[in-house]
């Protein structure tokens, strides 16, 4: 609707006010009217495109929040990288000094005569691999601190000096053995998902878009509503031109009239429809396409994550027995019952085992941060502002009731 207003004095002198001796005449006049489309245009219709823009803002928000998200589920896996990169450093360097006493001490029991000198061929070639390993993870732990470093935007001097400290957090006794997302918990990501909720909102942002561009199809009828009062004041006077709207006033007036336009052919209109229609049937594409590969993602990653925590168990058990033979394996060789070579190999199955492990505590962490990200609650809006919940990154006791 169109509200207009009008106020207006006119002043009219010439030759005849002059002959007759007239006073010049001030006219005034104050109106008002107010257009409503019938057809084209009516309703909502003019405030949608403030409102479009409104719901793009919010999904703007949204977006900041799933890059803010993305971020933090980028940071936290390169920290769990980095105390990775570290753990397996200690190991080859263990190994390696291990290696070297076992060189020594084998050469003392050469030099008495208590074992063969074949036996130290074996030892070196395994004190070579075991070298070898560490200078790798050296390279490893320093890929793992420039990548955090460089997520956290710190200079090369501060990345230098960049180590992650502590341990692992520990696995938790209670591990759920499904693996299946329940239909409930789909629900929750679907309307809580930063990603999800910006598609959502730029689909009905189309929608009402698509709408407006429909109605322009319509005729244009407008009912005009108008009323106004006159009044006149004789005098040169300026006060005049004020008084002209208050003074000697007529009977108020009133109007209505209906405007009727109807185009022959309205090609621009209909173009315009098309082109919404088509920017609305991809916001619906965009969504669904959205909603399944978050549903899937979803029940992957919890998939996934279960599966690390049962691995991460295990390989934790097969170290502490690889320990457990290993000393044992030890023990035999000083009593001439086993070989050097089944002592080098258990100790090779130990660090592999060691290896895996840390491998898996690095996959159950990063597949536990990678499902808060996926289902949206990694972090949370707080006073307008994101806050990161920790215990996400490494508490599995939360996502205990994703299972069906």
């Amino acid at each position: 609707m169109i509200l207009s207003t009008s106020v207006s004095s006119t002043r009219s002198e010439g030759s005849t006010n002059t002959f007759n001796r007239w006073e010049p005449q001030n006219l005034g006049l104050i109106s008002f009217s107010l257009t409503i489309p019938l057809l084209r245009n009516a309703g909502l219709a003019a405030a949608t495109g403030e409102r479009a823009n409104q719901m793009e803002w919010q999904a703007s928000q949204q977006d900041l929040r799933q890059v803010v998200a993305k971020n933090v589920l980028s940071a936290a896996n390169a920290y769990w990288s980095l105390l990775a990169a570290g753990k397996n450093l200690a190991i080859a360097r263990e190994g390696e000094a291990s290696m070297h006493k076992l060189l020594e001490d084998t050469r003392k029991l050469i030099a008495a005569d208590e074992l063969p000198a074949a036996e130290v061929n074996l030892i070196q070639a395994s004190l070579a691999d075991r070298r070898s390993a560490r200078l790798a993870a050296e390279t490893g732990l320093l890929q793992a601190r420039q990548a955090l470093g460089n997520l956290m935007g710190l200079t090369y001097s501060e990345i230098v000096e960049l180590e992650a400290a502590g341990d692992f957090p520990p696995l938790p006794q209670d591990i759920p053995s499904q693996v299946s997302v329940s239909a409930r918990v789909q629900d929750q990501v679907l309307a809580q998902r930063p990603d999800l909720m910006a598609a959502r909102l730029r689909q009905e942002m189309a929608q009402a878009l698509m709408d407006v561009a429909r109605s322009n199809l319509r005729p244009q009828l407008n009912l005009t509503l108008g009323g106004g009062v006159a009044g006149i004041s004789e005098g040169s006077a300026t006060s005049n031109y004020y008084r002209a709207l208050s003074e000697n006033t007529a009977t108020p007036n009133a109007s209505v009239a209906l405007t009727y336009q109807w185009a022959f052919g309205n090609n621009a209109a209909e173009g315009a429809l098309a082109q919404r229609a088509a920017a609305y049937e991809q916001s619906v594409i965009n969504y669904n396409s959205l909603v399944r590969t978050v549903s899937l993602a979803v029940e992957a990653t919890f998939s996934g994550l279960i599966r690390n925590a049962w691995q991460l168990k295990a390989s934790t058990e097969s170290v502490a027995i690889y320990r457990l033979s290993l000393e044992n394996e030890k023990t035999k060789n000083r009593l001439g019952t086993s070989t050097i070579l089944n002592v080098l190999t258990v100790n090779d199955s130990l660090r592999n085992a060691r290896l895996a492990q840390v491998s898996n505590h690095l996959n159950y962490l990063t597949s536990l941060a990678t499902l808060g990200y996926e289902m949206g609650v990694l972090i949370g809006e707080a006073a307008g502002e994101n806050t990161v919940d920790l215990a996400r990154l490494f508490d599995l006791s939360w996502a205990a009731g994703v299972a069906r």
